[in-house]
C-alpha cells in the first residue's frame, strides 16, 4: 500500500522459483546479495547475472544432462522485494505491476477474483 498513491498489485506469471522469509531489514548484511548492493529495507530490485538462476541450472542439468532448455532460461530475471521484517525474491520472465487509488480489502477481492 501506498498512502496517496493507492495499492500495488504485483503477479509473476510463469515464475520458475521464489523465496520468501528472512533475513529481514537488520540482518541483510547476512545475504549474498548484500555486497552487491541490497542495503535497505523496503526497496524493489533486479538482480543481474543471478548465482540463484545458475545454481537451479547446474542442479537441473545435473538430473536431465539432454534436456536442459537453455533458451527457456535465457529470458528468466531475479527479483527482490525488500520488507521491513522479510525479503521476497522470485525468478520469472516477466513482472506485471498495476498501481490503483482503491482500499485494500477491495484489491484483495479483486485479485482473488482474477486468480480463479
Amino acid at each position: 500500500m501506498y498512502d496517496d498513491a493507492g495499492v500495488a498489485t504485483v503477479f509473476f506469471r510463469h515464475y520458475l522459483a521464489t523465496c520468501y522469509g528472512w533475513p529481514n531489514d537488520e540482518a541483510l548484511m547476512g545475504h549474498a546479495l548484500y555486497p552487491k548492493g541490497l542495503v535497505r529495507a523496503d526497496g524493489v530490485g533486479e538482480v543481474h547475472n543471478s548465482e540463484w538462476l545458475k545454481t537451479l541450472r547446474i542442479r537441473n542439468r545435473l538430473s536431465f544432462p539432454r534436456l536442459e532448455p537453455a533458451r527457456e532460461y535465457a529470458s528468466i530475471r531475479h527479483f527482490v522485494f525488500e520488507f521491513k521484517e522479510h525479503l521476497f525474491e522470485c525468478l520469472a520472465p516477466s513482472i506485471e505491476v498495476a498501481l490503483r487509488a482503491e482500499p485494500f480489502e477491495d484489491a484483495v477481492a479483486r485479485v482473488r477474483t482474477e486468480l480463479d
